[in-house]
């Protein structure tokens, strides 16, 4: 009565898109919401609280059916991967990635929405990153304004990879689940070996307030900026990267000097 497999991450990367797509697949079954924040949440008491946690929000459990949860802040939050694998040392991992620069204008849009951030997302990824310190309970760590904290994946798939052996981790980016729909839902249910199935990706991907309008550019460089050396061990170490195009490259190489 174990959970199978979690979206860990990141948010903005296409995660809920992924949980709806993976909700209307015979053999899995989800919690009552779709992120049920279980490995994140620092007042449950894991030396017997877990088990009960869970089970009291899924369905029973029938042979033949998985059991997955999506909250895609445990590749971020302290202490969620290890919990996880102290709950489940077989459990799978999927990771979805996008362009850090676009995942942190997505994540500053959807709680300007929200009505949660009052800053303008210049200074938003500027000085108010001092907010983190000043708020989080530990360095570096805020689960509302971390827009560009949470764009670190070469960091944050470290982590997963010091804990999980590679072959229980799926690393996806949110462009292949958009572009290559059923070819990277295939990747998906061959990794969680449930038996490939079809469904519309259309009027799945959720925006937040387009009234905003585009990135600034130098907003965008400044963001590359911060990511560069991160984006290189994403490459070097991973072989991930977000636009295919040699220019990609020579941008990284220019940032950095």
């Amino acid at each position: 009565m174990k959970l199978d497999f979690v979206i860990a991450g990141a948010q903005k990367c296409g995660t809920t898109a992924l949980w709806r797509f993976l909700s209307q697949h015979p053999s899995i079954e989800f919690g009552s919401q779709k992120e049920m924040h279980i490995f994140d949440n620092d007042r449950i008491n894991w030396s017997k609280d877990i088990d009960n946690a869970i089970l009291l929000n899924y369905p029973e459990k029938t042979p033949g059916m998985i059991w997955g949860d999506a909250t895609p802040i445990y590749t971020y939050w302290p202490g969620s991967l290890q919990r996880m694998h102290a709950y489940n040392k077989a459990m799978k991992l999927i990771v979805l990635l996008r362009d850090p620069v676009e995942r942190a204008y997505s994540h500053w849009k959807m709680e300007r929405a929200r009505g949660c951030e009052p800053f303008a997302f210049e200074q938003a990824i500027r000085g108010g990153r001092a907010r983190i310190d000043a708020l989080g309970a530990e360095a570096g760590v805020h689960r509302v304004f971390s827009y560009v904290e949470r764009g670190f994946y070469a960091a944050q798939l470290k982590r997963v990879y010091d804990i999980f052996p590679s072959y229980q981790v799926l690393v996806l980016r949110q462009c292949d689940l958009k572009h290559c729909h059923q070819e990277t839902l295939n990747r998906v249910c061959d990794f969680l070996e449930v038996e490939r199935f079809t469904c519309s990706s259309e009027k799945v991907f959720v925006n937040h307030d387009d009234t905003i309008g585009e990135l600034h550019e130098l907003d965008r460089d400044y963001l590359r900026r911060l990511y560069a050396d991160d984006l290189n061990d994403l490459m070097a170490r991973y072989g991930i990267r977000f636009d295919q195009d040699p220019y990609w490259d020579q941008e990284l190489a220019r940032l950095r000097a």
